[in-house]
């Protein structure tokens, strides 16, 4: 709890001071295969993530994967899909998630990162798809909203790009990436206003 409270301060560098010798006594004793133990392995991979730590955070979270069960399991598995597709590791990413597909049949998160990892595979037309699925369970979906509507407007439907964009605000009126490529959309549509 104090590591999610923490982190949430943004104060990462506690949460690895203070998980990282839990984290190593329990592997030392217990191993891989504990579900709590998944839990401080995803919030100390989370904090990694965070500084910039990518490896760190890759290694941690691989080995929370062993004893992570239910929505930790895909949690830890979408995280570590995110940073291989930053890395263009498609092909591994794409694995991961086959087989939390298994799992996780009809989970939006899921669905989104499939359609991450086709769209940077350049399957536009799949992810297309896969950004509809997450939207069909969850369209109050900020960033698939945002995604899609970036893949919207590179085919050129700029329209229903702009709706993605628009929806994406409607839902977090904070979201920066959604305001920026709103006004990006309304000036190539001459919307200067």
């Amino acid at each position: 709890g104090l590591a999610i409270s923490l982190g949430q301060r943004g104060e990462h560098r506690q949460v690895v001071e203070l998980l990282t010798p839990a984290v190593e006594d329990a592997l030392a004793v217990a191993g891989h295969g504990d579900n709590a133990l998944a839990d401080l392995l995803l919030e100390l991979g989370n904090a990694h993530q965070s500084l910039g730590e990518k490896d760190l955070a890759l290694q941690r979270w691989r080995e929370g994967t062993h004893g992570a069960q239910g929505e930790k399991r895909l949690l830890i598995g979408l995280n570590i899909a995110q940073v291989l597709c930053g890395d263009r590791q498609f092909s591994e990413a794409a694995q991961l998630c086959k087989d939390l597909e298994a799992l996780f049949p009809a989970n939006e998160n899921l669905f989104y990162a499939q359609g991450v990892i086709a769209r940077g595979t350049g399957d536009l037309e799949r992810a297309a798809q896969l950004f509809e699925q997450a939207l069909e369970r969850n369209p109050a979906y900020p960033i698939c909203l945002n995604t899609y509507g970036l893949l919207l407007r590179d085919i050129g439907r700029t329209h229903q790009s702009r709706h993605c964009f628009e929806q994406a605000l409607k839902h977090d009126p904070s979201f920066g990436a959604a305001m920026n490529n709103l006004g990006s959309v309304l000036k190539d549509v001459a919307r200067y206003d």
